[in-house]
């Protein structure tokens, strides 16, 4: 008899044990889940996956979804493909000379010089929760085939400008975009463009890093003024010596001074105004007092030189 209780007393006393290690079990299950299905995730790899012309000297970055921070451990690593041999081991809690990352949700690798050698095949590695976004960790790039590339010598030849739309001594809509075409592929940077107009000299200075320049990673950046120019006006563009680099980190000059991209804008055709008062059709007006029109443009109006706003008695 004192048997039989004491397994029952034990029995009941495992119920809650069992019951609470499930509850715990599934819990962690549950967020695991979740934390895995989250975290940046990686749209663009400089140099993309499988590149067979990569130069010696080149700067590797990653371009994430959603703002990126460093994660309190982690690690990038570069490794040869031949022997799995690591070339470069950069931590990203601690550096800052190979490690950066900028204002555009992109992850800068610095490799040391002499880590990549011509004629050699490389992968790059980044361990789980090196990065830390809004929406959880990133859950890095462990394959070995994920990233890889061929290196060839090192390139030293800044990016050169094609091409600028306008045409130096062209003209464009007052609401333009402005296009300036490379000979290679070039990142925005860091500094500005300056839009400055010719008879005030006041300028709109524009980020390269702000959402009105784009085309980052490509041969073309577009640059839509944030405000919209005036008509029938000449303009200067200047651009900050660096404000763009080829894939290796080499600078463009920029633009300095004036008359080396200049362009005029067109006159703009007026909208219709807006009748306000009397409204267009409306009855009842006294005809015998005083009556002042009011019209509403667009855009800012001033009186011109000539013309004459004539009133007709319509059809009865």
């Amino acid at each position: 008899m004192q048997r039989l209780q004491l397994q029952l007393r034990l029995r009941f006393r495992l119920i809650p044990v069992v019951l609470l290690l499930t509850i715990i079990s599934q819990t962690l299950g549950a967020f695991g889940a979740a934390a895995a299905s989250g975290g940046p995730v990686a749209v663009t790899l400089q140099p993309a996956d499988n590149n067979p012309v990569v130069p010696a000297n080149a700067q590797l970055s990653v371009t994430f979804d959603e703002a990126i921070s460093r994660g309190t451990s982690g690690t990038v690593l570069i490794k040869e493909v031949a022997t799995n041999n690591t070339v470069g081991s950069y931590d990203m809690a601690t550096d800052t000379t190979r490690l950066s990352i900028s204002p555009n949700n992109r992850l800068n690798i610095s490799p040391a010089p002499g880590a990549l050698q011509a004629g050699m095949d490389y992968y790059v590695q980044i361990t789980p929760g090196a990065l830390i976004g809004s929406s959880g960790y990133f859950s890095g790039i462990t394959d070995a085939t994920a990233w890889n590339f061929h290196v060839v010598a090192a390139d030293t030849t800044p990016p050169a400008v094609s091409a600028f739309a306008p045409s130096s001594g062209g003209s464009m809509s007052a609401t333009g975009a402005l296009s300036i075409t490379f000979n290679e592929p070039v990142q925005a940077a860091s500094g500005s463009i300056q839009i400055v107009r010719r008879d005030t000299q006041d300028a709109q200075v524009v980020s390269v890093l702000s959402s009105a320049v784009t085309g980052s990673g490509t041969n073309v950046i577009r640059v839509q003024p944030p405000t919209r120019l005036a008509s029938s006006t000449q303009y200067d563009v200047l651009i900050d010596n660096g404000a763009f680099v080829d894939t290796v980190g080499n600078k463009y000059a920029g633009i300095s001074g004036p008359y080396i991209w200049s362009f005029s804008t067109t006159a703009s055709a007026v909208a219709a105004p807006q009748f306000v008062y009397p409204l267009r059709g409306a009855s009842g007006v006294n005809g015998d007092a005083p009556i002042t029109l009011q019209l509403q443009f667009q855009t800012g109006m001033k009186a011109g030189t000539a013309g004459n706003i004539t009133v007709k008695k319509g059809i009865e």
